[in-house]
């Protein structure tokens, strides 16, 4: 009789096919669950929405949601993080800045630049300080392109303003697409723009969400309100800063100190004033006022000018004309940490009337 078609061998083959059977699969189950485990870890999928002409096309790629320095970019400067695409990253260089900042991936020998010598598909947050977005939509998007599409949209729960248009570059060398969200964040307008020439479909399809994907984040929230009744203002101050109210017309915010200089932040009113009284102030600083531009705070009027005084000290003014009177928010530039501070607090100011 042949050993090998005996019973007891063939149970024994049976059973050491039974024993690779359950080891394939329980490795295959560890295998799944320690594949999924990272990859939820890294990554997560989500829906990137193709605003283009028709405005309701949606996609679907991956974003890295690790929060790390390579999946998370913030600002600290305007208060917003914004999550990259996997393997991208922020970039700064001779044309973009904090106040610019230009978004691309990683690749070995290449390094993308910013607008003018950028374009493409990489992406923008560009910060606009003390206007409106009905302004920025007036004097950029419609005054330039009358063809451009505008719709109203929202980036997390902010009302934004979403548009398109074409133009043609000989710069650039072709017909690009410009796509972009405009969203206010206190008295900042953000766009968040792309320019395309439709070479990389699926970063173009991944922008809505990644413009989707600003998050604001509000370092006054537990600040202290100071308003001010005798002229219907008010602004938003450190709690560690003191507050000397005593008289309605000048008030000072500042920190513990007798030695004069910066650390101080000043709220004077001028009655019955418009800036053009600023000609003859001016006449009082020796060494001139070198820095001097056009602004809008709280929706009214502004010149922000720098001011060097008899002792050489850099003063930072914001001159706001509004109900016959202009307001004059000041403080001495210098000290590191309080002057991003009074910034802040001039972001805040706001009319009760």
């Amino acid at each position: 009789m042949n050993e090998k078609n005996t019973p007891k061998h063939l149970i024994s083959t049976l059973v050491g096919a039974l024993i690779l059977i359950i080891e394939v699969a329980i490795f295959s189950v560890l295998f799944f669950v320690v594949s999924w485990q990272v990859e939820s870890e890294l990554f997560f999928a989500i829906p990137f929405i193709k605003e283009s002409g028709n405005l309701n096309v949606n996609e679907v790629t991956n974003v890295n949601s690790n929060n790390s320095n390579l999946g998370v970019y913030a600002n600290t400067k305007y208060q917003y993080t914004v999550t990259l695409p996997t393997g991208w990253r922020a970039n700064i260089d001779e044309f973009c800045s904090i106040d610019n900042v230009g978004f691309g991936q990683d690749k070995t020998g290449e390094k993308y630049k910013c607008p003018p010598d950028g374009g493409g598909w990489m992406y923008n947050i560009s910060a606009i300080q003390n206007t409106t977005i009905t302004a920025v939509q007036e004097d950029t998007v419609i005054k330039n392109h009358p063809d451009a599409k505008v719709v109203d949209d929202t980036i997390n729960g902010k009302s934004a303003k979403h548009y398109l248009y074409t133009f043609t570059s000989e710069y650039l060398g072709g017909t690009f697409t410009q796509e972009g969200y405009l969203v206010n964040n206190v008295s900042t307008v953000f766009d968040i723009w792309m320019q395309s020439d439709g070479s990389v479909t699926e970063y173009d399809s991944a922008f809505g969400q990644f413009a989707k994907l600003l998050i604001f984040t509000d370092e006054t929230a537990g600040w202290k309100t100071y308003t001010n009744t005798d002229f219907g203002y008010s602004i938003k101050y450190p709690k560690d800063l003191l507050l000397d109210s005593s008289y309605p017309a000048a008030i000072t915010f500042g920190k513990v100190t007798s030695e004069p200089g910066p650390g101080a932040f000043f709220i004077d009113v001028k009655e019955n004033q418009s800036l053009s009284f600023l000609t003859q102030y001016k006449q009082g600083f020796p060494d001139g006022c070198p820095q001097e531009s056009d602004t809008t705070i709280a929706g009214a009027t502004t010149k922000k000018i720098v001011c060097i005084d008899s002792s050489r000290q850099e003063i930072q003014y914001y001159f706001i004309e509004k109900n016959n009177n202009i307001y004059q928010l000041s403080y001495i530039i210098g000290d590191k940490q309080l002057d991003p501070t009074f910034e802040k607090m001039v972001i805040t100011f706001q009319f009760t009337d």
